[in-house]
């Protein structure tokens, strides 16, 4: 141990690992909302884990720290484990606290031989079954709500249905990922109406690729016309041209979710279940899944990094995935039948 090097705990670390959040997401910008909850997930580890001396935290630490949060701690509010993906969450934000600490002049630490191997899968439980058994979206809950939608969240629904992504996502994409003219080098053949949509995840750099519907694309070019007139590359702004998606807000998703808690409030005596629209990509990819597997219905959903960028060697699962979203859309007919119909 050199001079400089300051003789610590775990907790006096995470208390400068959270400083370090703090210096990124001021140099970076960051989402605040974040930002917050990596600065939250650090305290969180400061609760459940003893201020154990660095030099304590050999390999059988490790494990235990690490084992606390793949086996689901109780949580305090609900009595019950928590989920998953909170679980997921913080064990990946311990990964990371333990590669800067490991790499950082302020701590002597280096990380225990084998600490790669320690196991990070995150427990299933018999209650995540009934989980992915919960209230979901019908194509006629669905029907109901696109017709009582007005365009920006006819859109909202035709993205979430059928590219399978939230608002996050949505509030990212600009009109030039939107491709409308089948160039011929692409995955699929287009048929007339088709689009494609190509968007690389913010966070995670996965590329995706979604083979549009006709009423997806006819959508987003009244989208992107809307959004010249306020000189604006993103395909969703307010009425008042700014972002609905604002990453230097708390609530970086609140344009979106006002959009969507009117909708929800202008059918609520139809019998449409309060459900977040999160629910409609959930739904859709199970129907993928039963009909054409997980792989497809990860791709679906954007979880599957096939390639860092469009290159040949992806065209058979993307052409796939493109086969089932034209599959999708004969299964979800009825959502988009002509008002004035007989």
């Amino acid at each position: 141990m050199n001079d400089q090097t300051e003789p610590s705990t775990l907790h006096e670390a995470l208390d400068a690992y959270a400083q370090r959040l703090m210096s990124e997401h001021k140099a970076e910008h960051s989402s605040l909302a974040t930002f917050q909850t990596r600065q939250l997930i650090v305290r969180q580890l400061k609760e459940n884990h003893d201020d154990l001396p660095l030099h304590e935290i050999t390999l059988d630490v490790c494990v235990d720290m690490i084992g606390h949060w793949r086996d689901r701690p109780t949580s305090a509010k609900t009595g019950k484990p928590i989920a998953s993906s909170t679980a997921q969450r913080t064990l990946s934000e311990l990964i990371r606290f333990f590669g800067w600490l490991e790499t950082t002049d302020r701590f002597e630490w280096s990380a225990p031989s084998h600490f790669g191997q320690i196991p990070r899968r995150v427990r299933r439980l018999e209650s995540d079954r009934s989980v992915s058994q919960r209230e979901m979206f019908t194509p006629e809950h669905l029907a109901i709500l696109y017709r009582h939608a007005t365009s920006t969240q006819r859109l909202m629904l035709c993205l979430a249905m059928n590219c399978g992504v939230g608002a996050a996502e949505m509030g990212r994409l600009k009109t030039s990922d939107i491709i409308l003219d089948d160039d011929g080098h692409f995955v699929i053949d287009l048929l007339p109406g088709e689009g494609l949509l190509r968007f690389m995840r913010p966070q995670t750099d996965t590329y995706c690729e979604w083979l549009l519907w006709p009423e997806t694309v006819e959508l987003t070019q009244w989208e992107t016309t809307r959004g010249e007139d306020f000189d604006s590359d993103l395909l969703f702004v307010s009425d008042s041209g700014n972002p609905m998606w604002r990453d230097s807000s708390s609530q970086p998703g609140a344009g979106f979710r006002h959009q969507w808690q009117r909708l929800l409030k202008a059918v609520e005596d139809q019998g449409v279940p309060r459900l977040p629209l999160t629910a409609i990509r959930k739904g859709t990819a199970e129907r993928i899944r039963r009909k054409h597997g997980d792989v497809i219905a990860r791709m679906y959903l954007g979880h599957s990094a096939t390639c860092p960028s469009f290159c040949d060697y992806v065209r058979k699962p993307f052409s796939l995935l493109h086969v089932a979203l034209r599959d999708l859309r004969a299964e979800l007919a009825s959502v988009f039948r002509d008002d004035n119909a007989s």
